[in-house]
């Protein structure tokens, strides 16, 4: 017998699944049960939806996540001739023996699948409160004297596990020396501390020894002044600290982590790579603007242009007296440097340049430059420091709040740490602030990290490289896509002339930068993320884009000029496709509160509607060994105004629901289901459908609150499965990984669809979602049923 959950659009097809199920917990949303082999074929020509539950025992703790990256992934750079192995082994693995806690103490407990209502409240009913999600099927709990008793007696209870050491990976970052061992991509900085010591003869000295710093992550934001306290106790300096984390600086010749990991109030401890820049023809490639025949001038689709949107900047600096941003500033705050906002490095004015500039200096040139939202206004904050780095708080959401304080409710951010898909403490802190802001949108650049050395990969991009906090779950992603520009920058040069290092080997050594806007920037940052999340979002151009130039920046920060007009210059990076689809995301917000009368849309509304109206890149990069969208290079595709929203080139029907402030929307349990009716009378087989699921999770790593979008035409039974197709850990299964899904039909057939959005499983509710629907049948209907 196997376990199943089996998915059910109709009433009737419960009734098929209750005759081939054994043991079944009905829900609203599915069924779980056990079945036999030859009843999963009956399941299966009764085109039944069903995945199966876990037999083999599998849990993805930060420590296993970081052993299999390490071994796998991150290539060591082996530089040195003295250095101790990573990762422990087998027998020293076997000899610990400090793996038992005194009570409290943090325990991983398994369940025998989703977490069911009555599985909740029987636990709940014992003291016991669920903390964390962990795949597969484990939640972590603070467990007192006498509750691993209580437990037992639970039968969905299948496993009771203390987290240790080894399930954090504390212990396998333990090197023998902080130098032996350098990461690919660590960009990590070193500081030189004193510290005591005794020598061979007894004499107390003073020496200056290296030191790098650290996250700890808590378990329970709760325990972090009692942490603080215990830090200070071992004379561990502090650096700062926020709520999921302490930053610490610490040196590998002492035990410092080695007794960081004998404490229980932490789930894992990893090094803190500081964020950098990301910067390495614009409107009409994201067909923002048509030609117009008469006139052969470009003219906005849209109608609108992000009049009454603030929009949040933090970036190196702004030239406020650059004429495109006449009007165009709400406020600046200078966070680097004390009163002063300049952009001596031109990224912050550059990237703001394509957000909101107005385009009035390139007015008299027939290659105007202009901002995707230029009728927006600029919060600016300027974090740039005297040495030029970044001064970013050590709490990320002290950033936002200061933002949505002003009014701000889509805030860009092109800067980013090199972590190698990493889902880091900076990643937790972004997602708690969406999660506890769910009207603010967060944009953040991948990165610029791909590289195609590995050879398995036939001289096409690698995976596992995206930044963080870009691997924020809350957030949109931005990857870079070429532009079409051919001339200045970049454009007559191959990426292996440009990096020959990154791209040693064709076919991308032999592509150009720029002049095939179907193509992937071989430079931008892939997913997927450490859990399997889909990363980037989107892409956008990234490629010599032409944007405002800051006066006091050297043409050498630049990666070209912008003949003839020196008010402008050409960068490259996923920092400059970033800010296109920020400028999108306000035209997104404009048209729900203006012209849709939806006054407070969400930021997983306009994730969804971004996401939704995304169109697939064909070349061979962007699509390598992952031909079917959502796919860790481009993602869900590149950002397209015209299947965004209904425009004067391509109208169309556009219908949303948005379960922010409508609780009767919103799902409050494991197993209950929203469905909604879309009826399509159009004649002939020319009709399409878009749907895109988004939500706001919980901040942790994996997903905490899993729903999932399925659709069926009701006449013929033909189910689509959010996701489905795409490379992913499952086959025809509700997916489980990403939260966002969407499904494509290209051509669809006049009738009723059936769309259903399913809690398979919430840890915490109620859950709201964003759905939106688009479709060329300009007659069709929808409602919730």
């Amino acid at each position: 017998m196997k376990r199943i959950i089996a998915y059910y659009m109709h009433e009737y097809e419960l009734a098929k699944a209750l005759e081939f199920i054994k043991k079944p917990l009905v829900t609203d949303g599915f069924v779980k049960g056990e079945i036999s082999d030859d009843e999963i074929i009956d399941l299966k020509k009764n085109n039944i939806i069903f995945s199966f539950l876990e037999d083999k025992l599998k849990i993805e703790t930060p420590g296993s996540i970081k052993r299999e990256i390490k071994t796998q992934e991150l290539n060591v750079n082996w530089d040195n001739a003295n250095f101790d192995n990573i990762l422990s082994s087998d027998a020293e693995k076997n000899n610990i023996t400090d793996e038992i806690p005194n009570f409290p103490a943090y325990y991983l407990l398994t369940v025998d699948g989703p977490l069911l209502e009555n599985y909740k409240k029987e636990i709940i009913e014992r003291g016991i409160e669920l903390l964390q999600y962990f795949p597969e099927n484990t939640y972590t709990a603070l467990l007192k004297e006498g509750d691993y008793k209580k437990l037992l007696e639970l039968s969905f209870i299948i496993n009771i596990k203390y987290f240790g050491a080894f399930e954090s990976g504390i212990r396998e970052i333990k090197l023998k020396n902080i130098n032996d061992v350098i990461i690919k991509g660590n960009l990590q900085e070193e500081y030189t501390i004193s510290k005591s010591t005794t020598d061979s003869q007894g004499n107390h000295k003073e020496i200056k020894v290296r030191a790098k710093s650290f996250d700890v992550n808590l378990h329970n934001p709760t325990d972090k002044d009692k942490l603080l306290q215990w830090l200070n106790e071992h004379q561990i300096e502090i650096i700062g600290s926020s709520k999921f984390k302490v930053r610490i600086l610490a040196t590998q010749d002492s035990l410092d982590k080695y007794e960081i990991s004998k404490n229980n109030m932490v789930q894992s401890i990893t090094e803190y790579v500081p964020p950098s820049l990301h910067d390495a023809l614009v409107r009409n490639i994201i067909r923002i603007e048509a030609n117009n025949s008469a006139t052969s001038v470009l003219s906005d689709i849209l109608g609108i242009a992000g009049e009454g949107e603030i929009i949040g900047v933090a970036d190196t600096g702004i030239d406020d007296s650059h004429k495109d941003f006449a009007g165009n500033i709400y406020k600046i705050v200078a966070r680097g440097r004390v009163g002063d906002h300049s952009d001596p490095l031109g990224h912050g004015t550059h990237v703001a340049g394509i957000i909101a500039g107005n385009g009035i200096l390139s007015n008299v040139f027939p290659d105007k430059v202009k901002g995707i939202a230029y009728k927006s206004k600029l919060f600016f904050q300027s974090i740039l420091t005297v040495d030029n780095k970044l001064n970013l708080p050590v709490d990320l959401s002290d950033l936002f709040h200061e933002a949505y304080k002003e009014g701000v409710r889509i805030h860009n951010n092109s800067w980013g740490a090199s972590t190698e898909g990493m889902y880091t403490v900076n990643s937790i802190e972004v997602d708690d602030f969406v999660y506890n802001h769910k009207d603010m949108l967060l944009v953040f650049s991948a990165g610029n990290s791909g590289n195609s050395k590995a050879p398995t990969n036939n001289g096409f991009v690698d995976l596992f490289s995206v930044g963080s906090p870009a691997t924020s779950k809350n957030v949109i992603t931005v990857g870079a896509s070429r532009s079409t520009r051919n001339v200045g920058g970049h454009a007559k040069l191959t990426y292996g002339q440009a990096w020959r290092t990154s791209f040693p080997r064709p076919p991308i050594s032999n592509e150009y930068v720029s002049g095939n806007s179907d193509a992937m920037a071989a430079f931008s940052s892939r997913g997927p993320c450490d859990d399997n999340r889909f990363k980037p979002d989107v892409v956008a151009p990234g490629t010599d884009i032409a944007s405002t130039k800051s006066g006091a920046a050297s043409l050498a920060e630049f990666c070209g000029t912008f003949p003839p007009n020196p008010n402008y210059a050409l960068m490259c990076g996923t920092s400059m496709s970033a800010p296109i689809v920020t400028g999108l995301a306000a035209l997104v917000r404009q048209y729900f509160t203006t012209i849709a009368n939806h006054s407070n849309p969400s930021a997983a509304l306009l994730k969804a509607t971004i996401i939704n109206g995304a169109r697939q890149l064909t070349s061979a990069d962007s699509n390598f060994n992952e031909p079917v969208l959502p796919n860790n290079h481009q993602g869900f595709g590149i950002v397209d105004v015209s299947l965004t929203l209904p425009n004067k080139v391509n109208d169309f029907n556009i219908y949303f629901f948005d379960a922010l402030d409508i609780p009767a929307l919103q799902l409050k349990g494991t197993g209950e289901a929203k469905r909604f009716l879309l009826k399509l009378d159009c004649v002939g087989d020319d009709s399409w459908i878009r749907v895109c699921l988004a939500y706001t999770d919980l901040p942790a790593r994996a997903l905490q609150n899993d729903l999932n979008l399925m659709m069926d035409f009701v006449s013929t039974g033909k189910k689509w499965l959010g996701n489905e197709g795409s490379k992913v850990p499952y086959d025809r299964f509700p997916d489980k990984t990403n939260n966002v899904e969407i499904i494509r039909i290209d051509k669809a057939g006049a009738g009723d669809y059936t769309i259903k959005v399913v809690a398979t499983n919430l840890l915490k509710a109620p859950q709201d979602f964003a759905l939106v629907i688009t479709t060329n049948c300009k007659t069709a209907t929808i409602q919730p049923i």
